[in-house]
């Protein structure tokens, strides 16, 4: 089965190998980045289309605009690179912060829960029970203005979600460019991308924490995503 969950671009900007299909059994979609890949574990990008209603992702990107429109020194996270602050949700309103807590532990977990991987993954089938532990800063809402990007990177957690938060039309330029696991190389070490997405709003986008990738420079307008890189630990 086909999906459609990317913007039609001029440039072809969604270029992966295969089309997207459904995994047979599985709550996703899957992109493999090279021939040597494993679902989800190596070269491998899930995309899960409506993650987000479009309710929610208002919740969240309207947090983060009153959050930027009287300078809060949230947004100053990411102050070393022009044109992007991130708003982490513990400093938004309650309702971003309630509603981020629910997503993940009532949509994510759940659907994690459900995959063929879970087990490889976090050790255990039942990851409800674990604790998350977030990146420094997430979940959060990234904010880009014209030309803000961020450069290939790996996040180095167990997984990482990324949800594109903004409505069609709302920004040009963007999209999150991935680039193969290679043991041994850098994130700085990279050639031309393999597979750039733009996703519609609300599409997540899930990877594990050694996949290289990149926020592409927005061109024009305002882009919204809501990011948060975390690993499941066991407390006993």
């Amino acid at each position: 089965m086909l999906v459609s969950c990317f913007t039609e671009t001029s440039d072809a900007i969604f270029m992966p190998t295969n089309p997207t299909k459904q995994i047979s059994q599985e709550p996703f979609c899957s992109i493999r980045l090279a021939e040597d890949h494993q679902l989800f574990l190596r070269n491998s990008v899930l995309v899960v289309p409506d993650f987000f209603t479009k309710e929610e992702c208002h919740i969240f990107m309207d947090a983060a605009d009153r959050s930027a429109s009287v300078g809060s020194a949230a947004g100053k996270f990411y102050s070393n690179q022009p044109g992007l602050n991130r708003y982490p949700v513990r400093k938004l309103d309650l309702e971003a912060q309630m509603l981020s807590d629910s997503v993940l532990k009532d949509r994510l977990l759940p659907l994690l829960q459900r995959s063929s991987f879970c087990e490889e993954l976090f050790g255990t089938s039942q990851p409800k029970d674990l604790k998350a532990f977030f990146s420094p800063g997430e979940p959060a809402v990234n904010r880009y203005i014209t030309g803000g990007a961020i450069a290939p990177h790996i996040d180095r957690e167990q997984l990482t979600l990324n949800v594109l938060l903004s409505e069609p039309g709302a920004f040009q330029g963007g999209g999150t460019a991935f680039w193969p696991q290679i043991d041994g190389s850098s994130p700085t070490e990279v050639d031309d991308e393999v597979v750039v997405l733009r996703p519609l709003q609300g599409t997540a986008i899930m990877f594990n924490g050694q996949v290289t990738h990149a926020g592409r420079a927005v061109s024009a307008g305002i882009r919204h995503a809501y990011v948060a890189s975390f690993s499941l630990v066991s407390l006993e």
